[in-house]
Formats: C-alpha cells, sequence, structure tokens
C-alpha cells in the first residue's frame, strides 16, 4: 500500500535543545552542507523532472539573497544535514540554478515523497506564522526572532512578549453517499478544483461540531 502524506513524522529531528545555543548555530550557519528550504510567496521550490522532487539549495547558493541570519529558521536536522526555513521577499521568485521552480504545495504534495512534503508544510508554516506576527500583539512594537526563530520577542523592554507559533485545531471530513462525495470550491479557485469539506474549529466548538465543517477554507494555512 502506498506510503500516505500526511505532513508529519518523525523525518526531522526538530533539535529543540539547540536551539539556544549559539555556538552551534554559528557552527551551523558556516557548515557548506546545511540546507535551505526557501518559501516565496506562500510557494515552495520544486526540481522538475519525470518525477517532481522538493529542492533544498545550500546555504552558500542563496548567499545573495539572505539579508541576515535573523531571516533563517532552524527547521532541525535530517540525517546529519541541518535545514532552515527561508523567506524570499519580492514581487518575482529569484533565479536559482537547477530549473527549479516555485510551485503551490497544494498542488504537488501528493506527488512528492511524504518526507519532502512534510519538511516543505513545516517551512511553510513557519514562515506563514513569522510573516504574521513582525510586531506584537499586546504594544505594536516590533518583534526579533530568538531560539532559532521559534519565538518571536516584543523589543519593547516594558513588555518583551513572546509569541509562539500557533496551533489551529481544524477539521476535514469526506461527506459521502455511497459511490459518491460532496465536494465544494471557492470561486477565486482555478476551474478544476475542488475540495472536501474542512474549517476551522472555533473556541469552545468540539471536533464533532457541525460549525467545525461549515466553510471552505482555499488559503492552506
Amino acid at each position: 500500500m502506498k506510503r500516505r502524506n500526511v505532513f508529519a513524522g518523525p523525518y526531522v529531528d526538530r533539535a529543540a535543545h539547540l536551539r539556544q545555543d549559539a555556538a552551534w548555530f554559528a557552527s551551523a550557519l558556516a557548515d557548506a552542507g546545511s540546507r535551505v528550504v526557501p518559501v516565496w510567496n506562500s510557494r515552495s521550490l520544486i526540481a522538475q523532472g519525470e518525477t517532481p522532487r522538493a529542492a533544498f539549495p545550500t546555504l552558500g547558493e542563496i548567499a545573495d539573497l539572505r539579508p541576515d541570519t535573523d531571516a533563517l529558521v532552524l527547521l532541525g536536522r535530517v540525517e546529519q544535514t541541518n535545514f532552515f526555513a527561508y523567506e524570499i521577499e519580492g514581487i518575482d521568485p529569484p533565479q536559482l540554478a537547477g530549473g527549479a521552480r516555485f510551485e503551490d504545495l497544494r498542488l504537488v504534495a501528493s506527488l512528492l515523497p511524504p518526507d519532502e512534503a512534510g519538511l516543505l508544510g513545516y517551512a511553510r508554516a513557519m514562515i506563514s506564522w513569522r510573516r504574521r506576527h513582525r510586531f506584537c500583539g499586546s504594544c505594536g512594537t516590533k518583534t526579533i526572532p530568538a531560539k532559532g526563530g521559534h519565538v518571536l520577542v516584543c523589543t519593547n523592554a516594558g513588555c518583551r512578549h513572546e509569541q509562539f507559533p500557533r496551533l489551529d485545531p481544524a477539521i476535514i471530513v469526506l461527506v459521502s453517499d455511497g459511490e459518491r462525495a460532496l465536494l465544494g470550491r471557492q470561486a477565486s479557485w482555478p476551474i478544476g478544483r475542488y475540495s472536501t469539506i474542512a474549517g476551522f474549529v472555533e473556541p469552545g466548538e468540539s471536533l464533532g461540531g457541525r460549525g467545525g465543517a461549515r466553510s471552505i477554507r482555499g488559503d492552506g494555512d
């Protein structure tokens, strides 16, 4: 049976104990073998070929695109190789060697090896969280990353509020009637894209509640 892609698993050692180790972090950044999981416009870098594969350039290959180390998020280690997520900003996608291009992960995830798809999903989630929390939710002051990019700290000395990646409980269901299934779509989606019924769970609502499946989310976050 084909291995299912659930965007989670033991494919990466998150190395949480190393996030505060400044010496180790510096050595990981200096390691020529360290890899980057780039995200541009919420899209992931995919190497083109007969079978799509995730592209993981080295830190050296994106040296011209990386303004500082604060832009990198430590994802962890995969078979002794360090992996960092990095958001590439700009209107147009950067030109990277190897013929890889940025693709919507939702369209190619099912074609990728589960471990690669999971790592791309992990990187995209961290980048999305950081992009939406550039300022403190308590006082509005700019935040700076800490602990390998997994904490955003308010720069206001009188606040110093810490923000952590948020977990959003969600539900997705397949409503079936024999061999028929109920699907839905958003008007903004391209022709031919449909989804099972899904939605976020509101505070105080059970996972089995009717309201948790009342909407179709198209942003993938």
